[in-house]
């Protein structure tokens, strides 16, 4: 029997070798094995209770295979800036970090993400990354005068003032 899709959301805390679980309102948490037999259940267990939204933080990477598996099973699932998942739960109270609070926390942090919310956080990392774009071009351009500097003896001689 499969729950309403409305009211059931998702917070997965990953790291290296496993992910905790939690669903909201339920508080319900689980854990597993970071391998391929138990994202198939992940993928079984979620196609059954049909969650509104899946919610992961950015780690380091480590998301990324578990988030292509959920975006593949055609599960609603984004991935959140840990930093406001982690000022979120300090506003509501949680200093501890286990990986089931993490979890707990990232399921109660859908709760409050609106589509607005999506594309500020989409909108911020696109600004990140042209920054760091804007950034690296400089340096080459540094780069690029530098080299064209010590081939053509410049430099090597001037006075700094």
């Amino acid at each position: 029997m499969k729950n309403s899709n409305a009211e059931i959301l998702v917070g997965i805390d990953v790291s290296k070798d496993s992910f905790d679980l939690a669903f909201f309102p339920k508080h319900k948490s689980l854990s597993f094995l970071y391998n391929e037999l138990h994202l198939k259940d992940l993928v079984h267990l979620l196609k059954q209770t049909t969650p509104h939204l899946v919610v992961l933080e950015a780690t380091g990477g480590y998301e990324k295979k578990l988030f292509q598996t959920l975006k593949n099973a055609q599960i609603p699932v984004l991935i959140v800036n840990p930093k406001r998942v982690r000022d979120f739960a300090r506003s509501m109270g949680y200093l501890a970090k286990t990986d089931k609070i993490d979890a707990f926390v990232l399921a109660r942090y859908a709760s409050l993400v609106r589509e607005g919310t999506l594309e500020m956080e989409a909108d911020d990392e696109l600004r990140s990354l042209k920054r760091r774009r804007d950034q690296v071009v400089k340096m080459l351009g540094r780069e690029k005068s530098a080299q064209a500097s010590k081939r053509s003896g410049k430099g090597q001689d001037q006075e700094t003032y």
